[in-house]
């Protein structure tokens, strides 16, 4: 029999321990965040209905989901996001107490063609945050503190490392397709679809996406007119004072009230979270590729490295969970993509280098001196400190070796010499000191060191 050739799905991957440690520490800082603002966790189902995902955002859907070889295989298919499944949560359990502040992290799936620079994979991690039940920008505007929050811890923020975090609404969007002529009740989709195409193809990008929906070219001159003019600073000078100005001028030509836009309350409510004013910016191009958006939108993106694509992405959607109930229910939150952030961090060299969480390895010199180096592994355990000991007797130069190809800061040795003097010897193996110390001072001596190295 031929063996098995190993191999996997184009678009998944394998997480060795020298990229899982600094995911999981990403996700940690994330998890963090999230419960330091209030927001609890939730988990919901790997596949979902057929109908449940694709019955609120159309064809484009359909694109995305892999459905499962389950009867007629259009029964049920894995989750694309965690939007929808929450939606669904809060129809199924209307005794949730509101404003319901959830957040959730899971795998999802999506039948992409996979971008490995940038961060794009068909299997992939979302952290999502939503605040459920509160209609009000004061919960918008909190989401946008949590993601620069969350991108500020993550090393994000200074230099070439800098963030911005871009704001719009649909329904400024929806003034914009009225004011060219088209109903926006049938048109604001595929217009905020192709305009979903600027960040990666520009303005002539989104010009041939107009196109072919076969638009008039009177009105694609109208909607071009708007966004081309839009003035360059706002994305050079962030802030709300000059989107405060052109919001203004619009409103007097665009078929949108700007008191219901509510836009400016937004901006006082991101300040007054202490949000920086260079950090966040008004981006009248932002659009959001997915239909249920209602309100304002946002997302993050590093200029640095405009290959990247977004890193976070949200917004409100007031009706979607009104589809799988007999009430609507006004919501907001966002994703933070993993992979592209920890696709960013590489790129930058700022992720993690470790290869093991261990840092003490207890070296094992045999029989004689096991029982001396095992109580001396559940000593350093007991304090806190991640110990493991070498499985097998092993010359020590072996022994060094493989901590020192793990990033193990520190060998501890107890030879047969030191065990009759119950003493340890340390050895440091990134200088390659050694020092040797009495095993009852040893461990907190040790830890001691450590948190002042930061390890």
């Amino acid at each position: 029999m031929d063996p098995i050739k190993p191999r996997i799905f184009k678009g998944t991957r394998d997480f060795l321990p020298q990229a899982m440690i600094p995911r999981e520490d990403i996700i940690d800082i994330i998890r963090e965040c999230f419960s330091r603002y209030g927001f609890s966790p939730l988990a919901t189902p790997a596949f979902e209905y057929v109908d449940i995902l694709t019955g609120k955002s159309g064809g484009e859907v359909d694109k995305l989901i892999y459905p499962l070889a389950y009867r007629d295989g259009r029964t049920l298919a894995l989750h694309y996001d965690l939007t929808v499944p929450l939606a669904r949560v809060m129809a199924m359990y209307p005794e949730l107490p509101t404003p319901f502040k959830r957040y959730q992290i899971q795998p999802v799936w999506r039948a992409d063609r996979p971008q490995l620079r940038q961060g794009r994979f068909r299997e992939f991690v979302q952290c999502d945050a939503d605040i459920v039940g509160v209609g009000g920008v004061l919960a918008d505007a909190e989401i946008i503190a949590l993601t620069a929050d969350i991108l500020g811890r993550l090393g994000f923020g200074i230099g070439e490392r800098k963030f911005l975090i871009l704001v719009n609404d649909r329904r400024f969007l929806a003034g914009v397709v009225a004011w060219s002529g088209l109903y926006p009740g049938q048109w604001l989709a595929p217009v905020c679809r192709a305009l979903d195409k600027f960040e990666r193809d520009g303005m002539e990008g989104v010009r041939l996406e107009l196109e072919k929906l076969k638009l008039e070219a009177k009105v694609i001159g109208r909607l071009m007119q708007v966004f081309e003019d839009a003035p360059a600073e706002l994305r050079e000078r962030a802030g709300h004072s000059k989107a405060r100005e052109l919001l203004a001028g619009w409103a007097e030509v665009l078929d949108y009230d700007e008191e219901a836009l509510s836009v400016g309350g937004l901006f006082d409510a991101v300040a007054s979270f202490g949000v920086p004013d260079n950090i966040w910016v008004f981006t009248p191009w932002l659009s959001r590729g997915l239909d249920y958006y209602t309100g304002p939108i946002f997302e993050s993106v590093l200029p640095s490295e405009p290959h990247i694509g977004s890193l976070t992405g949200g917004g409100r959607y007031d009706g979607l969970i009104g589809r799988f109930g007999e009430r609507d229910i006004p919501a907001t939150g966002t994703t933070i993509g993993i992979d592209r952030i920890f696709a960013a961090m590489e790129q930058l060299g700022i992720a993690g280098k470790n290869r093991s969480r261990t840092q003490v390895l207890v070296a094992n010199f045999g029989a004689d001196t096991l029982p001396y180096e095992l109580n001396m592994v559940a000593e350093f355990r007991n304090a806190g400190l991640a110990t493991e000991i070498f499985l097998e007797p092993a010359k020590l130069a072996k022994q060094f070796r493989y901590a020192d190809k793990l990033g193990i800061p520190v060998v501890a040795v107890i030879g047969p010499e030191e065990a009759d003097k119950g003493m340890v010897k340390l050895k440091w193996m990134d200088s390659g000191l050694e020092e040797v110390v009495a095993r009852t001072r040893a461990v907190y001596g040790l830890k001691e060191k450590l948190e002042m190295r930061g390890e």
